[in-house]
């Protein structure tokens, strides 16, 4: 059964929502029967990375907040992310162009490792500072995931992918999705935001139950969870 994920690596709720979403999964009954498929969104495709800039007034400035408010958001951010084991380190961040990096999930897809590649992202933006618009540090983290540092490296230098960014971007736009994380399971359920564990684990039943009965699964309401809109408010 297929569940596709819309997020931007960018997106401090995507993080959290994959870590709750993973922990769902793990322990879920029949996750050897769920195809997990990750759909790219971009926030601030206007975005690129200046070297000394501070992430905290870039953030407030794109989304038209005071400073103050855009660290309160950050302080709310950061304890969330204890819960789940994510250290967000806001001090070192460097805001970017995500392009690349949703690129080469699509390539690590292609290998089976697209779950494993958008973690080591997260990490890698959230916790870590570095900068993903850099090729070499792209490649080495596909490297670490198990892709081939070169073919990678070879990927990120073509535009191969960027169609396929596109595509994410405009289905999401298609199918009325108004924040990130959003999830889709079997075109049939659908919830937006880092949701509870058990919320997650109640969805990925209806929609298994539905889906292996060859049935349409009732929709199940829930109320949105944590999120960025798409216009970049977190």
């Amino acid at each position: 059964m297929p569940v596709e994920i819309w997020s931007d690596i960018m997106c401090p709720f995507c993080f959290i929502g994959k870590r709750k979403f993973d922990e769902a999964l793990a322990a879920f009954g029949h996750k050897d029967k769920i195809q997990v498929v990750w759909r790219s969104y971009r926030l601030f495709p206007e975005v690129r990375y200046r070297e000394g800039s501070d992430a905290c007034a870039v953030l407030a400035k794109v989304k038209g907040l005071a400073t103050s408010s855009m660290r309160q958001a950050m302080a709310h951010v950061t304890a969330l992310g204890r819960d789940v084991g994510i250290r967000f380190d806001f001090d070192r961040l460097k805001i970017v162009d995500t392009l690349d990096s949703l690129r080469l999930v699509h390539f690590a897809a292609t290998r089976d490792l697209a779950s494993e590649m958008k973690e080591r992202l997260f990490q890698a933006f959230f916790e870590e500072g570095q900068n993903l618009e850099d090729h070499q540090i792209l490649a080495q983290l596909g490297k670490e995931v198990g892709l081939d540092a070169q073919a990678a490296k070879t990927m990120l230098t073509s535009v191969a992918y960027a169609d396929e960014v596109e595509n994410d971007v405009a289905q999401a736009r298609q199918i009325g999705v108004n924040g990130i994380p959003f999830f889709v399971l079997d075109r049939q359920q659908a919830l937006s935001g880092a949701q509870s564990i058990a919320e997650f684990t109640a969805l990925l039943q209806a929609a298994f139950d539905g889906w292996n009965q060859n049935i349409p699964s009732p929709a199940k309401k829930t109320m949105p969870g944590e999120s960025c809109t798409l216009d970049g408010q977190c």
